[in-house]
């Protein structure tokens, strides 16, 4: 269903009776988190439940939480913008006077029966669920307030008081015991004065880290501690690992030329035999934490056998970005419908892609590119755009009808789809989707400035992309099929 037919069938459960109905649009607000188009229909939910709320409560709500969303977010760019100018006196006053504000007011106190966090989403909440028994109900606040007390410790830092940047860090922590940015920072104030315990509650991390990112800023961390003490092999072997989880980390790749510069028979790829003796040394595990992989399963099986496919799919792709695992990828392909006979009948090229994504041999290629040259894509365009513009204009007439997007080089390219399913639910609206042969896509483009590559299918788990070097061989494709 899209977004529309989801909130035509949220609309349907409501009855008049407005506690109830709020009730009600809470439980739509936990079922529909993981869903892939969660941020729009939590939003349309939020809308409604402000709707029917009485004209008094409408007017309290709004005047609050507006008032203190604006305000956290002023509080943390005024602060993070003087800390940037190191005006850190400055900052602190900012933070501690909004510190203060928050203290005083009866709000997001813990009791006997509630307890506060400010967890980022739903994974968090749940995987903190796991771990930890906690006998009060879990709230979640609408507030930042781990990066406001990350900022304020960092503020204190620069004032060089060291302990009291801690215990700020602590109190971040507490609001968000998975918000692993404040718990790095935490661990780095160790660094200097205490090695030893900067190692240990580094390695402690690996116990709630659920994001490759998080999980390759541990084993940063122990590399860098063997650093320290000049032992560039055992180093070299963590940052090697580190790489494995988050391949374009700038400071991993320094550590890495820092080693080769002291030491260059350090470098070389490890054997399995090697790995496993040194992180026994280490008492480090060789992979993700066994218990937040017992989580992320359990969880996606639970939704997977109540038939809600889009909260299987969010927690196996979450698992997958951890074990990069074939089994899982395929239980993600299967939910998603991508059935190999189904897919080469309805969607040719994406089928192509995807065989070429699984196995990237020569004829896989071939036939890719046999497939784009006689194929179609969609195309998102300017609701103005008419279609006759698209195959027969170039240059800046159509140039400035197309949508681009840009890629972590900021590099424009051209978006197009194999089939309707790619398309996300954002360009339902404000775009016209047209039906353009694939080899016109390529006349398109190289009639664009700046713009110098595709890529089918960008949002899915299989984008292809395709430059300026593969755009002759894909025209001679073409031409062969018709000869």
């Amino acid at each position: 269903m899209n977004i529309k037919e989801i909130m035509d069938e949220i609309l349907t459960g409501l009855t008049g009776d407005v506690d109830a109905d709020l009730q009600y649009l809470r439980s739509q607000e936990d079922k529909y988190r993981t869903h892939e188009n969660s941020q729009e229909i939590i939003t349309a939910i939020y809308r409604v439940m402000y709707d029917i709320l009485p004209e008094e409560r409408k007017y309290q709500f709004n005047t609050f939480i507006n008032k203190q969303k604006e305000r956290i977010q002023q509080v943390i760019t005024d602060a993070a913008k003087l800390v940037l100018k190191e005006e850190y006196e400055k900052a602190k006053e900012i933070l501690e006077t909004y510190i203060d504000e928050m203290d005083a007011l009866p709000i997001y106190k813990d009791s006997d029966e509630d307890v506060y966090y400010c967890f980022q989403d739903y994974v968090e909440e749940t995987i903190f669920k796991e771990l930890k028994a906690v006998e009060q109900t879990i709230r979640r606040t609408e507030l930042d307030f781990s990066t406001i007390y990350r900022l304020y410790g960092n503020v204190l830092l620069g004032l060089d008081r060291k302990e009291e940047a801690r215990a700020a860090f602590v109190q971040g922590f507490e609001w968000n015991p998975m918000d692993m940015r404040v718990y790095f920072d935490f661990v780095d104030t160790f660094k200097e004065e205490f090695p030893d315990q900067y190692l240990n509650l580094s390695k402690q991390a690996l116990e709630v880290c659920y994001k490759p990112e998080d999980i390759a800023h541990v084993y940063r961390n122990v590399a860098t501690y063997y650093l320290e003490k000049e032992e560039y092999r055992t180093a070299y072997i963590c940052l090697f690992f580190s790489v494995m989880f988050d391949k374009e980390n700038k400071e991993t790749i320094a550590k890495i030329s820092f080693i080769q510069s002291k030491d260059k028979t350090a470098i070389s790829k490890p054997d399995q035999k090697e790995v496993f003796s040194t992180f026994a040394k280490l008492s480090i595990p060789v992979a993700p934490d066994k218990k937040i992989v017992e989580i992320l399963y359990a969880k996606a099986k639970e939704y997977e056998s109540t038939d809600q496919k889009d909260g299987a799919i969010y927690f196996y792709t979450l698992l997958n970005k951890l074990l990069k695992d074939k089994k899982v990828q395929a239980k993600i392909d299967q939910l998603k419908g991508l059935d190999p006979e189904k897919l080469e009948e309805d969607d040719p090229i994406g089928y192509r892609v995807l065989l070429f994504k699984k196995s990237n041999t020569r004829d896989n290629f071939i036939e890719l590119l046999l497939a784009l040259g006689k194929g179609e894509v969609l195309l998102p365009v300017s609701k103005l755009t008419k279609e006759r513009e698209l195959l027969h204009k170039t240059g800046k007439e159509v140039a400035k009808k197309l949508h681009y997007l840009e890629n972590r080089n900021k590099k424009k390219f051209l978006p197009v789809f194999s089939s309707k399913e790619q398309i996300p639910a954002k360009y339902e609206n404000g775009f016209k989707i047209v039906s353009v042969p694939f080899i016109r896509c390529i006349q398109l483009v190289e009639g664009i400035k700046g713009v110098d590559s595709m890529v089918v299918n960008p949002f899915s788990d299989y984008p292809f992309e395709i430059n300026n070097d593969l755009f002759e061989t894909i025209k001679k494709a073409k031409d062969s099929q018709m000869n």
